[in-house]
């Protein structure tokens, strides 16, 4: 029989080592996926970059907070000791915080914008403390949220065939932060995703319209700030939005940018339009899939309000042809393909100003049926083109799409689909719908 105590310190030095090597390998992901991230000198990413400098997200700051954040939380394990329902009532929980601290928020936001109120922070004194002890209350459940999230999306993905020696490779991870937003740049003359760099989250809105417009006069492009849900820094960066199905479905879409990373398909998404659309689309699936999967089996008191991925439904049939007659009443999805497609049209024929009259022409329009966007242009479409999993609606002629969709259709099951499409390096490896149901 071993001495206890000698027994003890040799359970605590694996432990440390275990510990030890676990921080050289979250270190090493969080500095592999920052200087991945890095542009060349010179080249387009590198001069928008220059362009932004004041307003630029500090990648290496927020991973540095992140990775030390998940290791004590990790090595703490205060939670495991949790079952089910409590740790349901906790996630809970902390998206109502979330949600009362994003509303306290916008109230002070609304005062600070409100040209009648003549001294907004006292006028916002009260709201400001009650953020800030929301933000407290917030902090004390985060580590528990994130680790139930994670646990629970790995789980449905190992029942999806993704498991690997009892656990999931990469590790599910994620971390609620501000998100940053998105600086994105197409060529005016053809709608193509060019560039893009990370934009603060604190940035103004006259902050985005000054800097949208020094990109389009320095870089000759259209340019666009957008909003995100999620970045696939590791851990994975995901919006504080208090929406439940979301987080579950982000934590899980950020995880299959960190799968395929490991593949040929994650490899090539800088590559071409067609590659970084065929892995949003491909990420887009897995996320709105295991989000459903794990609000079914989670919180099936609050599942019923969402329906199942179109590709899940028994009753599924396959996609139809587009639509050519117009729709009886106001249809989002139509417009909006239809708004594309004219685009493509008058883009192709050089007409370049008349392309952009026509699509400030149909941005108001779509204010006019309760559809806001500040602004609709080139890169507007580049950047929500190439988010297909759930639908066509910012594409012209692209397939990319469907073919995907219906690769996972044909396929049993998340593991099945993600080996089909791991190892696509271009748009010609992707089957037709047609071609796939052949196979």
């Amino acid at each position: 029989m071993s001495h206890p105590t000698r027994s003890g310190r040799k359970w605590r030095k694996a432990l440390r080592q275990a510990r030890d090597a676990t921080e050289w390998l979250l270190v090493l992901l969080a500095l592999s996926t920052i200087l991945a991230g890095q542009p060349p000198y010179g080249d387009l990413n590198f001069r928008a970059a220059a362009v932004a400098r004041e307003h630029t997200f500090g990648a290496t700051e927020w991973e540095i907070g992140a990775v030390a954040f998940k290791l004590r939380a990790g090595f703490l394990g205060l939670y495991g000791y949790l079952d089910e329902p409590a740790k349901t009532d906790l996630l809970l929980s902390y998206m109502e915080l979330t949600r009362r601290h994003n509303d306290i928020q916008w109230q002070i936001t609304r005062i600070y914008a409100d040209p009648s109120v003549a001294d907004p922070e006292t006028e916002s004194a009260n709201l400001q403390t009650r953020l800030n002890e929301t933000r407290a209350l917030m902090s004390e459940l985060q580590a528990a949220a994130e680790a139930t999230i994670e646990s629970r999306v790995s789980v449905i993905l190992a029942g999806q065939g993704l498991g690997i020696l009892g656990g999931i490779l990469p590790p599910v991870s994620m971390h609620f932060s501000p998100i940053p937003r998105l600086l994105v740049l197409s060529p005016r003359d053809e709608i193509r995703f060019a560039a893009a760099v990370l934009i603060d989250p604190d940035i103004s809105l006259e902050e985005i319209e000054a800097l949208e417009a020094e990109a389009e006069a320095e870089l000759d492009m259209s340019a666009l700030v957008v909003p995100i849900a999620g970045l696939s820094l590791y851990p994975a960066l995901v919006l504080e939005s208090g929406d439940l199905a979301q987080a579950y479905e982000v934590a899980a879409h950020e995880w299959t940018h960190h799968y395929l990373d490991l593949f040929p398909l994650g490899a090539s998404y800088n590559t071409s339009d067609q590659m970084r659309t065929i892995n949003e689309s491909v990420a887009g699936i897995v996320g709105e899939e295991v989000a459903w999967l794990v609000m079914q089996r989670y919180h099936p008191d609050l599942a019923g309000m969402m329906s199942p991925p179109e590709w899940l439904s028994a009753e599924a049939e396959p996609e139809q042809a587009e639509q050519t007659n117009e729709p009886v009443g106001f249809d989002f999805a139509w417009e909006m393909h239809r708004t594309r497609r004219m685009v493509d049209i008058l883009l192709a024929a050089g007409r370049i100003s008349e392309a952009e009259t026509y699509m400030e022409r149909r941005r108001r329009f779509f204010w006019e049926h309760g559809f806001v966007f500040r602004k609709m242009n080139q890169a507007f479409f580049a950047f929500y083109g190439g988010y297909q999993a759930s639908g066509t609606w910012a594409v012209g002629e692209d397939v990319i799409g469907s073919a995907v969709r219906e690769l996972r259709r044909e396929s049993e099951n998340l593991a099945e689909f993600l080996a089909r499409v791991r190892w696509i390096t271009s748009p010609d490896e992707l089957p037709t719908p047609q071609e796939s149901g052949d196979r």
